[in-house]
């Protein structure tokens, strides 16, 4: 059985590039490629680094010298790690339809709907992942979507933070149920 939440809310907002970028830049741990890219760039250089080493430093070359050589390699593959990272978190927010159509978002105690156009999605709470909260967004993960409620859906902070708490409560009663 369910719970079911007395209170019903219903939020409109036009996302903005910023809700996105606030999302998408928001510390998470890394998953997939991006987990183990610096690994791969590290062996990358560290393969290309044991077959010229000798041809570029020479056999006479002293213990400081190599470590020095290596450090910078290392410098070179965090600051190419950087980069790459970047690259994708730009090209992970241009991804994101910024169609200038307002979102409904709306719960009934029971579950989420996310109303976009003609296209509708509902979950329940026992669907959705924790809200994360941030002083100028709520994020609430679903299977396939993200759903942002910028702070101004609220006007003020407390009232996106008594919201943030309200809902919190709401998927407490569901996980109880």
């Amino acid at each position: 059985m369910m719970a079911v939440v007395s209170t019903s809310w219903v939020y409109r907002t036009t996302l903005q590039r910023a809700d996105w970028l606030a999302y998408e830049t928001m510390p998470r741990e890394l998953s997939g490629w991006r987990r183990w890219h610096v690994f791969g760039i590290a062996i990358v250089f560290g393969m290309i680094w044991s077959g010229v080493e000798d041809r570029v430093l020479g056999a006479d070359a002293g213990k400081a010298v190599r470590f020095a050589v290596i450090f910078a390699l290392c410098l070179l593959a965090f600051v190419l790690s950087t980069i790459i990272l970047s690259l994708d978190q730009k090209r992970r927010i241009d991804a994101h339809v910024l169609s200038g159509e307002e979102i409904e978002i709306a719960g009934d105690g029971t579950k989420l709907t996310r109303q976009r156009g003609a296209d509708v999605k509902s979950w329940t709470y026992d669907e959705v992942q924790r809200p994360t909260f941030l002083p100028t967004q709520i994020f609430i993960e679903a299977p396939g979507e993200t759903l942002i409620l910028p702070l101004r859906c609220f006007g003020t902070e407390e009232a996106m933070r008594e919201f943030f708490a309200s809902l919190d409560a709401a998927m407490d009663a569901a996980d109880e149920s």
